[in-house]
């Protein structure tokens, strides 16, 4: 099929070319192998569709029939290639706006944007590092990176990994107060919170079985993740952190992990885009690119 397109293809050349050469110019291709096309559509047909001369040639009224025929099917598919194309190199260029939350971003999403953008040079990023809730359709943004679900309807929105917690402390801490055992011993140490702003409320601990802690009266509390590991590392007081800022901490000997008998509950990291109509393909290459890679650190 594909090389009979390819004749009728060779053969409207040089109908409307008038000229074997012409065409074979016209089609970066030898006057040989323009001949020989011509000569296997003939063959296929079982007609005759130049009249061959010394003086030249000629279209026969069976070319003339194919052509009318083929022209316009030829004419459809150059028209529907070029508009591929210049969609394709519309769609990998523009703008893209996400959230995210601010240590997540900084730590993970930062990097593999770094890499996106290796590959695709032309597409303007612009990132809005909170961890308060944005709201994505009235800031423009295209992509969310969101921890816990998005009750929304208005959105697409997708869970790409698990992020595990970890209680932890720094060891002058630990040799100075001693540290926790079980969940409610945590009511009797130095607690350091994470605070929400916009709610005016600390994060709650959860742990398995649905247990969970709320640092009601924390001694140091912080809406910030950065200050917030500052303050651990300091011995101000035991902290709940992600894994993936708890992981290298611990491995690097800032702060030990306390009460490893009980497990913390994960958190669900979701990606979600607003649902108005057809996502540009910038915008799908960024959030299947994102959901690969966090999967792979699942």
């Amino acid at each position: 099929m594909n090389n009979y397109f390819e004749l009728i293809k060779i053969f409207c050349t040089v109908a409307n070319t008038e000229n074997f050469k012409k065409a074979a110019i016209q089609l970066g291709k030898s006057p040989q192998s323009i001949t020989r096309a011509i000569q296997e559509l003939e063959d296929q047909k079982g007609e005759i569709l130049f009249y061959r001369s010394t003086r030249g040639h000629k279209i026969t009224r069976e070319g003339e029939e194919l052509l009318k025929q083929a022209q316009p099917l030829i004419n459809k598919i150059n028209e529907l290639v070029k508009n591929s194309a210049n969609e394709a190199i519309e769609d990998v260029s523009g703008h893209i706006r996400l959230t995210m939350p601010t240590t997540f971003g900084r730590h993970i999403i930062i990097p593999l944007i770094a890499k996106f953008q290796i590959d695709y040079p032309e597409i303007k990023i612009s990132c809005m590092l909170t961890d308060e809730h944005s709201n994505v359709i009235t800031n423009q943004v295209d992509i969310g990176i969101r921890i816990g679900f998005l009750n929304d309807n208005r959105f697409v929105s997708r869970k790409v990994m698990n992020i595990g917690f970890h209680v932890v402390g720094a060891p002058s801490l630990v040799n100075r107060v001693g540290q926790p055992q079980q969940i409610e011993d945590l009511n009797h140490f130095p607690i350091i919170a994470f605070e929400n702003l916009s709610s005016n409320q600390y994060w709650f601990w959860g742990f398995e079985y649905d247990q969970t802690f709320m640092p009601n009266l924390p001694l140091f509390s912080t809406n910030d993740l950065d200050a917030y590991c500052q303050a651990l590392t300091d011995g101000i007081g035991f902290g709940h952190i992600p894994e993936f800022l708890a992981l290298p901490m611990i491995k690097q000997g800032t702060v030990v992990e306390v009460m490893q008998n009980i497990k913390s509950s994960p958190w669900g990291l979701y990606l979600y885009r607003p649902q108005l109509g057809p996502t540009p393909k910038r915008i799908k290459l960024l959030y299947n690119y994102l959901i690969e890679n966090l999967l792979k650190k699942q």
